[in-house]
């Protein structure tokens, strides 16, 4: 299959990404083994990665590839940390699951979630929010304040579905027009 990616428009993301990590580039190549010129090259709008790169990446930013490799439309409507920490409990209490167990699969405290669920931590560390949505099976970018609307939710978990099954999907766009097409099909017949 061909891979149909707009460098610049990765790079411009990859931007985004490192600028709201607050990591510098020699941090993020060191923590995923990506080459310095390499992860340049990417950023630069030069180069893009081939897909076991954007897998790294998105795993390291705690984002789906699609994120990585489609542009960004829509700016985001941005929550404060108290609205943030009503999420994460409403969330936790949905998944009946105590500050304990909660603390538990993320790799933190107790003392943490609290903190976190009080709206006490504006600036989380991305790890620490990737665990954490994972483990609410949230989207990572809500714990950093963006509000996705349900349709921007459910295309991510879609696609993060689609990459999941199948990780080297690289489609071009009449391939993807076919696709779209039979779902909509298979959608027809339930009726």
């Amino acid at each position: 299959m061909r891979v149909e990616i707009d460098k610049k428009v990765v790079g411009k993301n990859l931007t985004k990404l490192v600028k709201n990590s607050g990591k510098s580039r020699k941090e993020i190549c060191a923590a995923t083994g990506i080459g310095y010129s390499t992860f340049t090259e990417w950023i630069n709008g030069r180069k893009y990665p081939r897909p076991e790169g954007i897998e790294i990446l998105a795993k390291y930013f705690g984002v789906s590839k699609a994120d990585l490799i489609e542009e960004q439309t829509a700016a985001p409507v941005l929550l404060s940390p108290a609205e943030i920490g009503n999420t994460i409990r409403a969330q936790r209490e949905e998944k009946g699951l105590t500050y304990e167990q909660l603390a538990e699969q993320t790799g933190t405290t107790v003392a943490v979630i609290k903190k976190w669920e009080k709206g006490k931590i504006a600036e989380p560390r991305i790890d620490m929010a990737s665990n954490l949505a994972r483990a609410l099976d949230l989207p990572t970018s809500a714990l950093f304040g963006v509000q996705e609307n349900e349709t921007n939710i459910r295309r991510q978990r879609f696609r993060t579905m689609l990459y999941e099954e199948l990780p080297d999907l690289c489609l071009t766009d009449d391939e993807i027009r076919q696709v779209i097409n039979y779902i909509k099909f298979v959608i027809s017949q339930r009726k």
